[in-house]
């Protein structure tokens, strides 16, 4: 009886999935992105824009993050002065809010305070359709994660995260 709780106690599905810096090509985070909606190209290792990106995946590999930013040279081709989240895809148990919570703020510690026009993302709503409840918006998982739905175009609800926390606001 006492091997077996030990056994559960240093069980590894006992350990809470935290998020890693990885490299934009990291085989389980390609794996995923292999399942996302809006990849091209299934099997390629490249499926991140150029300019740099911040790629995070779930320690267990169930949940991946990417962030774009442009080279400052060649800006965005819509001439935003922002950051984007261009691939989140969660295949594991936590709950999808919590995690974008996370990655929002690990991203903000590793680039700072995002540019005027913030960091923002787009949910594809005819592709999402099937896999949200009828009753929520498209973006369900970003909303709950404080991030606001700015507009709606092209086919895709455009949200903007919310600005960082700062320390003092941290510790209330």
């Amino acid at each position: 009886m006492t091997t077996q709780l030990q056994f559960a106690l240093q069980s590894p599905l006992s350990v809470v999935p935290e998020w890693r810096s990885v490299p934009k090509a990291h085989p389980r985070l390609v794996a995923l992105a292999d399942h996302h909606y809006t990849r091209e190209q299934p099997g390629t290792s490249q499926f991140t824009r150029p300019g740099v990106n911040y790629a995070l995946l779930l320690s267990d590999g169930s949940a991946g993050w990417v962030v774009w930013r442009p080279i400052p040279q060649i800006g965005r081709m819509d001439a935003l002065e922002a950051w984007e989240c261009t691939f989140f895809r969660n295949e594991g148990a936590r709950l999808s809010s919590r995690l974008i919570v996370e990655a929002t703020d690990l991203t903000y510690r590793a680039w700072g305070w995002a540019p005027r026009d913030g960091l923002i993302t787009a949910v594809g709503i005819e592709e999402t359709r099937r896999r949200r409840s009828k009753r929520h918006p498209p973006g369900w998982c970003f909303r709950c994660a404080g991030w606001t739905c700015t507009h709606e175009r092209d086919g895709k609800a455009w949200f903007s995260a919310p600005p960082p926390v700062r320390m003092q606001e941290r510790s209330k």
